[in-house]
């Protein structure tokens, strides 16, 4: 699926974190404020998640019931009454009968999008929280774990820094955007599983490429300030892109079960999940110049650290992972600690033949104290905002780890 199918929300598969909450294993998703949320423009870069946390958009979690939906509905309708009207005035100009087809099915699924949120708007915060059972509240509060107790979580403030004689102002972040994760962990009240999902600007994406050294620096600082929560956790950073580097090394791909001469499968491996084709894309509405054929994975190699008291010492591990790797990790992880079985249905055969579950990175516990250089909010942002303003037009995103 693109972005823009399943940004929209609805989506109505089982989740992960679903399979552990019904195994009664405690899990969290935490981030400052959601992407539905009335945030715009610099705030929304500095203080929402990005979009990064998916639950918003699978019906399990109920996002509806979120106190800034509305304002995000709103917004987002508006854009798709912008495209509307570009699409109408292109179904007049078009002269093709195939392409006028194609520009009708663009503009139905706009439509349809419209429909939906003002379906969702009519039954949205606090009416749509009190229809909520026990079960999905409770999917909705730790899906959706952000920082309303602090007061400042939506609002920027100035800092003042020196750019080699000249005077500058950025806007940073006036609250804490860690506040209920670092109490969480502050009070030993961490669930089993926890998600951090980092706001635009901190995310280390090519647009922000400067200010995710802090980020990661600063979480690391709030684990291992409790012992008791520090030696027995294990953090993973994560990335999804690969920060426009060439890479030399050909993506893992399965074998296309359509053309033969690309391989096979061992005899009960299904390879064809792994793939989509052209008439799939355009199915779902995909404009036919972009409507493409091919695997949907594995992709580009991008970096993942592991740290932990099982992990110390700057080990490299040349096993190949995926994106599921982290998931089959949580499967071991808690069929070995609490002896239940919790299984991702949604990860192929072909996935789990050929990538690991992260357990190969783990050695012997090691209990010394961490001794690290933690990072200053004031002064990485300055200085990382004195890097950007000398190279404004840097081709690639250099990551900050």
């Amino acid at each position: 699926m693109r972005n823009e199918e399943i940004d929209d929300g609805g989506m109505v598969w089982k989740t992960f974190p679903e399979r552990p909450q019904e195994a009664g294993i405690s899990w969290k998703s935490y981030q400052n404020e959601l992407s539905r949320s009335a945030l715009t423009g610099e705030a929304d870069a500095w203080l929402s998640n990005f979009g990064d946390n998916i639950r918003e958009c699978f019906a399990a979690y109920s996002v509806e019931a979120y106190p800034g939906f509305a304002a995000a509905a709103e917004r987002w309708m508006a854009e798709y009454s912008r495209e509307i009207q570009k699409l109408e005035a292109s179904i007049a100009a078009e002269t093709s009968p195939s392409e006028t087809s194609h520009l009708r099915a663009r503009l139905k699924a706009e439509m349809d999008r419209i429909e939906a949120f003002q379906s969702a708007l009519a039954r949205c915060g606090e009416a749509r929280y009190q229809q909520l059972t026990a079960e999905h509240r409770a999917l909705f509060h730790a899906a959706f774990a952000t920082n309303t107790d602090d007061p400042d979580y939506h609002a920027l403030q100035e800092l003042q820094f020196d750019d080699a004689g000249t005077p500058r102002i950025m806007k940073v972040p006036r609250g804490d955007i860690f506040h209920q994760f670092r109490k969480d962990v502050e009070d030993g009240n961490l669930p089993t599983v926890s998600w951090l999902t980092a706001p635009e600007n901190f995310s280390d994406h090519p647009t922000s490429a400067w200010y995710g050294a802090w980020c990661v620096s600063e979480v690391m600082d709030i684990l291992t300030k409790n012992p008791e929560v520090w030696k027995k956790t294990i953090f993973i950073l994560a990335y999804a892109e690969n920060d426009g580097y060439f890479d030399h090394a050909p993506s893992f791909v399965a074998a296309d079960p359509k053309r033969p001469d690309t391989g096979g499968a061992s005899a009960g491996i299904d390879t064809g999940i792994e793939y989509t084709y052209v008439e799939d894309e355009l199915a779902q509405g995909v404009e036919r110049n972009y409507a493409r054929s091919g695997p949907i994975g594995m992709g580009f190699r991008v970096p993942m650290i592991i740290a932990s008291p099982w992990t110390r010492g700057g080990w490299v591990n040349s096993q190949l992972f995926d994106h599921t790797s982290s998931l089959m990790f949580l499967e071991s992880f808690i069929e070995r600690k609490y002896d239940k079985t919790v299984k991702e249905e949604n990860i192929s055969a072909w996935r789990r033949a050929v990538a690991g579950d992260l357990t190969s990175a783990f050695r012997r516990f090691d209990s010394s104290e961490p001794d690290l250089d933690f990072l200053s909010r004031d002064a990485s942002s300055s200085a990382s905002s004195r890097r950007v303003t000398r190279n404004q037009y840097f081709p690639i995103s250099m990551r900050s780890l």
